[in-house]
């Protein structure tokens, strides 16, 4: 294999399966260290020029840099396919290509009636790895030239547009998020589990939407989550409670908590109630009372119920 410089102008980018991003990192790099290896070509002896194989982002840097002599690699022309699957191979071995680059380099070959088996044979890799990378072919492709631009996984803009039960409008705005970063892999795996729970299809748009931000904000562990969790154990020291900040949290945290409770009692949830529910949830409501030392039956609206008078006994 021969070495050596090779003017810019001779070079030829044959397939645009790399976007032209960017990337000032690599050209500040390369002006304080040089080329840190030879982009890799082949000699095209009809007309004397070089197609390139390897090194697509470090040649668009050298030439934004305004460098003319290239240290290049040559290697003996090939065909079409077969210069294909060499990138491929290259960037199956030194994982340096995204996931929609790799789409892109497979849709290559396919569209040049090579098999997905084929191709994981020439590659040496399973059909399953080169099947993977080509679920997302029937995302649109300005969403996903958008997500390749904002850096965004294409994992999870492929497993958001392919949840089937969401309605369009609901579906948009989760992709919209998950384009600006709002909704990162985590979110994206709740609401995947989120949407296949058996009653979630008959929700209406309205309900989605709720379980939807529901499950996203489980999904998240943020600062404020880590300080519920240490002031609920603060809350249960005698010595801590009584600092300020510790017994303030307590009580609008249990009151916050018993206000989602009375949220939750629709009428037409309540009075599905069977006489058991109702008899369980007086006696949870006396130990609840009990327990704060402070409410007790007669200061409710109908007063006269007696505190050891059970309303859903015979007596």
């Amino acid at each position: 294999m021969i070495v050596k410089l090779i003017n810019s102008n001779w070079i030829k980018e044959e397939v645009s399966y790399r976007h032209d991003l960017p990337d000032k990192k690599l050209s500040a790099d390369i002006l304080v260290n040089g080329l840190y290896a030879p982009l890799i070509v082949e000699e095209n002896i009809k007309n004397r020029k070089y197609l390139l194989i390897d090194g697509h982002r470090r040649f668009q840097s050298l030439k934004s840099l305004g460098i003319k002599k290239i240290n290049c690699k040559i290697e003996p022309a090939t065909d079409e396919l077969q210069r294909g699957l060499k990138r491929l191979r290259l960037h199956f071995r030194t994982k340096k290509a995204t996931g929609y680059e790799l789409e892109r380099l497979i849709l290559y070959l396919t569209e040049r009636d090579m098999s997905t088996q084929d191709i994981a044979r020439e590659i040496g890799v399973t059909r399953f790895t080169i099947e993977k990378h080509l679920k997302s072919k029937d995302v649109p492709v300005h969403l996903k030239a958008e997500a390749e631009k904002n850096k965004v996984g294409k994992d999870n803009i492929t497993k958001l547009y392919s949840i089937d039960v969401i309605p369009a409008r609901l579906k948009s705005r989760l992709l919209a998020d998950c384009l600006d970063k709002v909704i990162r892999q985590r979110e994206v795996e709740a609401i995947m589990k989120t949407s296949k729970a058996p009653l979630f299809s008959r929700l209406p748009v309205s309900l989605m939407n709720s379980a939807l931000n529901e499950s996203i904000k489980h999904a998240k562990f943020n600062k404020q989550d880590a300080e519920t969790i240490v002031y609920l154990q603060a809350c249960r020291d005698k010595r801590l409670v009584v600092l300020p900040e510790v017994h303030e949290f307590g009580s609008s945290y249990f009151i916050s908590e018993l206000q989602g409770l009375v949220n939750q009692c629709y009428p037409w949830l309540t009075l599905k109630f069977t006489n058991t529910d109702r008899r369980t949830i007086n006696n949870l409501l006396r130990e609840l009372i009990s327990a704060v030392n402070t409410v007790y039956w007669k200061d409710f609206p109908n007063g006269s119920r007696s505190e050891t008078k059970d309303p859903f006994s015979n007596g």
